[in-house]
């Protein structure tokens, strides 16, 4: 209110107490914080990790993400991964591979022993560990993959050169029981 002169000499107003709000929306903002520090480690881990990772869309194969250490194994690029489907680097039959995605989700986790295609053709021996990830948004299947192909090969001339040690004895008892008769 004014006098007659225009000073003013009382006025009205309201006051509000905001500091729960100021405080609520301090909590908020720290909790974001916290959330993209946690995605970002997560990203980091995924990223940089050194074993083989990839993340699959469990209905279709689609390679939804691929690590680092993916692309140096496959040889393809980041991009070209996301845009290729496990379908195509397994070398089992398609109707086989989706009945191996299809354990996967049913078990919620699994182990595989494959063949894997890479870029450059050649094939490797792969063991995959793969399990399932619930997101609020979707279902998708983590994957570690580990080159085993020195260790199949390692097995293979293991059990080659057993058997032909079991040959060369069989051919000696045979001989030994000629040579006594």
């Amino acid at each position: 209110t004014r006098d007659e002169t225009g000073k003013v000499i009382r006025s009205t107003g309201v006051i509000e107490d905001i500091t729960d709000h100021v405080e609520a929306s301090a909590s908020l903002e720290r909790a974001g914080a916290a959330l993209r520090a946690s995605e970002a480690l997560f990203r980091n881990v995924f990223q940089h990790h050194t074993a083989v990772k990839l993340l699959l869309d469990p209905a279709t194969g689609s390679i939804l993400d691929a690590n680092e250490a993916a692309v140096a194994f496959y040889g393809w690029t980041r991009e070209q991964l996301l845009q290729m489907r496990v379908l195509d680097i397994n070398t089992l039959p398609p109707e086989e591979v989706q009945s191996e995605l299809a354990k996967v989700q049913n078990l919620g986790r699994s182990t595989f022993e494959f063949r894997h295609r890479r870029a450059d053709g050649s094939i490797r021996d792969v063991a995959v560990y793969a399990s399932t990830i619930q997101s609020s948004e979707r279902s998708v299947i983590h994957s570690i993959i580990t080159d085993i192909t020195d260790r199949k090969r390692a097995e293979r001339e293991k059990e080659a050169a057993l058997a032909a040690v079991q040959r060369q004895l069989a051919e000696k008892d045979l001989l030994l029981r000629e040579t006594h008769h």
